[in-house]
């Protein structure tokens, strides 16, 4: 697993609120949690999709460069971000806190 420098919180104020996010979602809107495995399933807007640590995931530990685009596409597939499909899968929303 490739090591990865934890990111500083932003301070910045929030640049949507909730209720904008429950319209999106209802608009079939996806939500994707760049954080780590570890804190999305500590909690999580419901319906967000995560593939880990999007900085590690989809970047090559040795150059730092983004992976092959292929991959980066089989990587969001696999967490149910298809943009061939126009959103995400749906998603059992026991799953989510």
């Amino acid at each position: 697993m490739p090591f990865c420098l934890p990111l500083v919180p932003a301070r910045a104020a929030a640049i949507v609120d909730g209720a904008f996010v429950a319209e999106a979602l209802k608009r079939s809107a996806i939500v994707w949690d760049v954080r780590d495995a570890a804190a999305y399933q500590r909690g999580h807007i419901a319906g967000a999709v995560n593939v880990g640590d999007a900085l590690c995931v989809l970047r090559n530990p040795t150059t730092e460069d983004f992976i092959e685009t292929a991959h980066i596409e089989a990587i969001l597939g696999g967490g149910g971000i298809d943009p061939a499909l126009g959103g995400a899968r749906q998603l059992d929303s026991s799953m989510c806190m």
